[in-house]
């Protein structure tokens, strides 16, 4: 957990760090290049202390800080926002027994938001960006920073200083699980771009930002403050912040459960299944208004698309394989079959012949279709291509 921090100035330093990875991707930009993890497997993030060689450290160490960093169009950092840290308790690394409250730290509130940071244009304008650069959470904090001046100037400051300002930008308009009534862009840390040095924010308390609030009181036991966390309702939780910028998160309980439900709504495959097993409900009830209708219109439209694909195979079964054919098999299969269009429809017709039920066979049939997104949509027509979910959020577990 403890290591130090690796230099980083041009793109090329990052590259062989990645080397291999998939999880990793370097995205180009107009303005530049992002890098950015997309999948974190079990050795994503190794421990850069248990590395064999100082080589192999550093490039285990520079992997943690692809999480969004930034270079321009001459390869040269331009931004680098929080490295990568962990739960306490999720790997070797961080697990409890290895945290000794000893040293300096602050225990800081974990904001349920997305984090944002100035991105400098080729133009040397700056516009706030996200982990992949100029998104649309992004232009919702550039419009609530072009009104704060404060803001403004800070940014400025910071980039003349080669210093990357990391906020959270908390918003019902982007709300993950907490709710944000009133749109807030929070300091959460500043960082040296080269050396990745985290700065005291007490050094910025003049400017009459909103910076990220210390848990009270104090806390001697990492298994205490693990404990006391974990019942916590209405907080994402805390980060625990050495001053040597090493942090691990603690997360509430109830937080991390609805993350969970959330988090499944972000694949197609996932939400037909929740709505085959009627387990819809108590995802509907975490969700936010907006949300929540999204789910349900999706829910009504793949039902009546499932109906109306039954009453499809129920008519052709009496029109075509019982009347047409006079329910003969053989004739069915020499006359009919090669001139069907619809994959599914002799399969189903013969289940049919055998007393099953319809309904029952275009159920099993998409089941049996949920392994992967390429498999959902060659299913479609199973729900008559009703709806289609598409669904994404920026939450970071």
């Amino acid at each position: 957990m403890f290591y130090d921090f690796p230099r980083i100035e041009f793109l090329s330093d990052v590259l062989p760090a990645i080397e291999g990875r998939d999880e990793f991707i370097v995205a180009r930009r107009d303005w530049g290049h992002v890098v950015n993890y997309m999948v974190n497997f079990s050795d994503t993030f190794p421990d850069p202390t248990t590395a064999p060689d100082s080589k192999t450290a550093r490039n285990w160490a520079i992997r943690r800080e692809c999480r969004g960093i930034l270079f321009n169009n001459e390869r040269r950092i331009i931004s680098r926002p929080l490295h990568k840290f962990k739960n306490i308790g999720e790997n070797d690394d961080c697990q409890p027994h290895l945290i000794d409250l000893g040293r300096p730290h602050k225990i800081l509130e974990k904001l349920d938001g997305s984090f944002v940071r100035p991105l400098v244009l080729p133009t040397g304008d700056w516009t706030m960006a996200t982990k992949m650069g100029d998104t649309d959470i992004a232009q919702m904090a550039q419009e609530w920073v072009q009104t704060r001046k404060n803001y403004r100037e800070f940014c400025d400051l910071m980039i003349r200083n080669h210093w990357t300002p990391v906020f959270e930008f908390c918003s019902r308009k982007q709300r993950i699980v907490i709710d944000y009534p009133v749109d807030r862009l929070v300091l959460l840390a500043v960082r040296d771009n080269v050396t990745g040095d985290y700065l005291p924010l007490e050094e910025f308390v003049n400017w009459e930002l909103d910076v990220v609030q210390e848990r009270p009181g104090s806390v001697d036991d990492i298994h205490e403050l693990v404990e006391t966390t974990r019942p916590i309702i209405g907080q994402e939780g805390w980060v625990l912040r050495f001053d040597t910028g090493h942090m691990a998160k603690i997360k509430a309980a109830d937080y991390v459960r609805i993350h969970k439900a959330r988090d499944s709504l972000s694949q197609e495959k996932n939400v037909i299944d929740l709505i085959l097993n009627s387990a819809t409900d108590d995802i509907k009830s975490m969700l936010p208004d907006e949300e929540r209708q999204r789910l349900e219109k999706f829910e009504t439209g793949f039902w009546q698309g499932v109906a109306e694909t039954v009453e499809r195979y129920q008519n052709m079964f009496n029109t075509v394989f019982v009347e047409q054919c006079g329910s003969e098999r053989k004739k069915f299969a020499v006359e009919v079959v090669p001139g069907l269009t619809d994959s599914w429809a002799a399969g189903i017709m013969f289940a049919a012949a055998d007393g099953k039920s319809i309904r029952e066979q275009v159920i099993d049939r998409i089941v049996k279709s949920l392994s992967t997104q390429n498999r959902v949509d060659k299913a479609r027509s199973l729900w008559n291509n009703r709806v289609t979910w598409n669904y994404s959020w920026d939450g970071d577990a």
